[in-house]
């Protein structure tokens, strides 16, 4: 015999905020033609916990477990009901935080941000749970799960009361490094908000929040942050150099003390102070005398021996000294890592000095090829960022050089993909440069290579004014 519970089961008062949930559920019963008894033997669910949380005044709160195994048994696409979860997890005013970060933590598996930022929204209305939601950020953060951190973070950087407590500075250490990618414009917005963070972390994280930094600040040509960054960097290593005591960095200690010179030098290379640069590769060229150096330590070593050797072979190449190019396209060989930064000098330099380069460029096809299909991006240990940057780069200076050889068909497909790649990267002096050498050889172009940089344009201005519209709305909604 089936009890009248079974055969009616929507009976009974529900209380004002979760009714709506449980109302929901009873209107899908109903359509489908099944009972609580079935609901409870297809789910899988307790008998008791159904009929509790359908029939008792008040009633007993689904966990979102269950609600997605309701979910599942009335074939309802995953996430069904949870705008209204959500207002089951503040029933009567009350916060039950252990539901809550369930909820939470499987909005996150499905994607579910404009949930996320809801129920924040509500449970920031009181600053109490501040240190529950940074524990569920450093949670995520700690299995990898870095871009969904980022609204849990924001929570804890918006509410935090003391502005100088050490959960402020990790949450935007962690915000910082959790949002780089490859826009250089979105990269430095990130930098700027971290920077008077920098000092205020526990010194495990400190040398590698500075050296994310001065990466960062490198790949914008912003070289005197990345002078100053590099100075801060130093002193604290020098300092647990003398004080012995041991840090739990990402990176063995050798690796800043190292960063520290070769940044700069690298930094004065790109300003083309090439005398200046050779004197900081003494700085990490041979750094066998370092304290407590491990394996992980002495490899490191060694692969700074590495750069120091590339780094002096390319200032020379830079200056001009076509005879030891031979020597340099040996030294990318034996580290192919290294060949698109290396083949970027050889081509600066040819256009510089004017070298012919013809007889190299054949070794290199197959690697430029890779790099314009963006099949290389994720096979280097350089930042995307940079990778980017210096492909962009290369991309550019191999169209300069079809140029000065009258090869301009060549040139301007280089020019475009430079172009192109610049846009993407939101790197405004590159564009503005490949747009001008396009109209300059505009009349070399084909008919093809035109319309290509005319639709090109057109995606700029299309950017502009969704960056405009997106600013004016901004504006509108303060």
């Amino acid at each position: 015999m089936t009890s009248t519970n079974d055969k009616h089961p929507y009976p009974g008062l529900h209380c004002p905020v979760s009714g709506s949930l449980i109302t929901e559920i009873e209107a899908e019963l109903k359509r489908q033609d099944l009972t609580l008894n079935d609901l409870a033997q297809r789910s899988g669910i307790n008998r008791g916990i159904i009929t509790s949380a359908f029939t008792s005044i008040p009633p007993k709160s689904l966990s979102i477990k269950q609600l997605d195994l309701i979910s599942l048994t009335l074939q309802k696409p995953e996430g069904w009901l949870y705008e209204l979860y959500t207002i089951v997890c503040f029933d009567e005013g009350r916060v039950h935080w252990k539901k809550l970060k369930a909820f939470l933590l499987r909005c996150v598996e499905l994607d579910r941000n404009e949930i996320i930022q809801e129920v924040l929204s509500r449970l920031m209305e009181s600053a109490v749970h501040v240190q529950d939601i940074f524990d569920l950020a450093e949670t995520l953060y700690a299995d990898g799960k870095k871009k969904a951190a980022i609204p849990f973070y924001e929570c804890v950087c918006a509410h935090e009361i003391k502005q100088h407590s050490e959960r402020l500075a990790i949450s935007q250490y962690k915000l910082f490094r959790a949002r780089l990618g490859v826009e250089l414009s979105h990269n430095l917005e990130s930098a700027l908000r971290y920077y008077p963070f920098r000092n205020r972390l526990p010194d495990h994280f400190m040398l590698d929040g500075l050296l994310q930094l001065a990466n960062v600040f490198f790949t914008l040509h912003r070289w005197d942050e990345v002078f100053k960054i590099c100075d801060e960097m130093k002193k604290i290593v020098l300092v647990h150099m003398k004080s012995k005591e041991s840090l739990n960095t990402e990176r063995h200690l050798v690796v800043y003390y190292a960063q520290s010179f070769m940044l700069k030098g690298n930094a004065l290379e790109w300003m083309e102070r090439y005398e200046e640069a050779f004197e900081f590769i003494a700085g990490y060229e041979d750094l066998h005398w370092f304290p407590d150096l491990d394996d992980l330590g002495a490899r490191e070593v060694s692969r700074f021996q590495m750069f120091a050797k590339g780094n002096r072979l390319n200032l020379l190449v830079l200056l001009g000294h076509q005879n030891i190019l031979l020597d340099y396209i040996d030294f990318l060989n034996e580290h192919p890592d290294e060949w698109l930064p290396g083949l970027l000098t050889i081509m600066t330099a040819a256009n510089r000095h004017k070298m012919n380069v013809d007889h190299i460029l054949p070794q290199f096809q197959e690697r430029i090829h890779g790099l314009r299909s963006g099949a290389s991006l994720h096979h280097t240990y350089y930042q995307s960022s940079s990778y980017i940057r210096r492909a962009s780069l290369l991309f550019f200076e191999l169209g300069v050089y079809e140029f000065d050889q009258q090869r301009f068909g060549d040139g301007i497909e280089w020019i475009l993909e430079a172009f192109e790649k610049s846009i993407a990267s939101n790197n405004k002096d590159l564009s503005m440069k490949s747009a001008a050498y396009m109209e300059i050889f505009r009349k070399e172009a084909s008919a093809k290579q035109q319309e290509a940089y005319l639709e090109k344009m057109k995606g700029v201005i299309n950017d502009a004014k969704a960056q405009d519209e997106s600013s004016s709305s901004s504006v509108h909604s303060k």
